[in-house]
């Protein structure tokens, strides 16, 4: 007696691509990167159109997961997105140094990205130390030509900190942005020179009427020339 075929195997490619794609958001499942590795598993066919599949794995660069620990598991996921455009995310601050690195590497292919940044890995809000500060700003503070979406938490012992990053990051250029989200201290829409382009704006902070106005008046993200 024949083993039946599973009913899944019949399945369009179309409909089998785009349930791998649902499940491979990173920004909203932490498990992405963990289905789309258990996926990959289930049967020959399976892997085989995942591993060719560039963009889903671009889309699950969940920076936190386990296997960002070794060199190979990173090295591995990175090849597996290809060229493409790809989505990262990461809050822990125990691997800071090393997934700041892979943002740094790759930051020219980013389209979409989540931070937070610790007060445990760069100090008190009255101290920054000097290398950490560096390296994260020579990180942030370059242009960054494909990113369209850019999410950043601080923590609110950060005043500082957050009002001397924030005005200076991606050096003023970054064309493709539309979608901001600020978690944490105060800010003023002068902190944002590309405000001007944003088509959401989410803010995560006690803010007075006039900040948040003041945050809304277009007008005064422009350059002046």
């Amino acid at each position: 007696m024949s083993a039946r075929t599973s009913p899944i195997k019949w399945l369009n490619l179309d409909v089998l691509w785009h349930t791998f794609d649902i499940n491979a958001d990173t920004f909203d499942d932490d498990t992405a990167l963990k289905t789309t590795l258990a996926t990959s598993r289930v049967c020959r066919e399976w892997r085989s159109f995942l591993l060719s599949s560039t963009y889903i794995w671009a889309h699950i660069m969940d920076l936190d997961h386990p296997l960002w620990n070794s060199v190979e598991g990173s090295r591995e996921i990175i090849s597996r997105s290809g060229t493409a455009l790809i989505w990262v995310k990461t809050c822990s601050y125990k691997r800071a140094e090393a997934n700041i690195n892979i943002v740094k590497q790759n930051w020219e292919r980013i389209q979409k990205l989540r931070v937070t940044i610790h007060h445990k890995y760069l100090g008190s809000s009255s101290y920054w130390p000097a290398p950490r500060r560096d390296y994260l700003q020579s990180t942030l503070y370059r242009p960054a030509p494909h990113l369209e979406s850019f999410s950043i938490s601080f923590d609110m012992r950060m005043q500082s900190i957050y009002r001397d990053l924030l005005p200076n990051v991606f050096d003023g250029n970054a064309p493709m942005l539309h979608e901001i989200r600020l978690s944490g201290p105060r800010f003023t829409g002068a902190e944002m020179p590309w405000g001007q382009q944003l088509h959401s704006l989410e803010l995560t902070a006690e803010l007075t009427v006039d900040q948040i106005l003041g945050a809304m008046a277009v007008r005064s993200w422009k350059y002046s020339a």
